[in-house]
C-alpha cells in the first residue's frame, strides 16, 4: 500500500510535470482552449 510520503512525492511530481508541460504548450494550449470555449458557447448558443 502506498503511504503519505509517498502519495505526496508523486503528487508533487505530477504536478511539475504539468506545470512543465503547460509551459512547453502554454501558447499552443491557450488557442486550443480558446477554440474549444468559443466553439462550445457557439454550439450552445445555436441549440437552443
Amino acid at each position: 500500500m502506498l503511504n503519505y510520503h509517498d502519495t505526496k512525492k508523486g503528487s508533487l511530481f505530477w504536478i511539475s510535470k504539468i506545470k512543465w508541460y503547460v509551459i512547453q504548450h502554454q501558447r499552443q494550449r491557450t488557442k486550443q482552449l480558446f477554440i474549444v470555449i468559443i466553439y462550445s458557447t457557439t454550439n450552445r448558443a445555436t441549440l437552443t
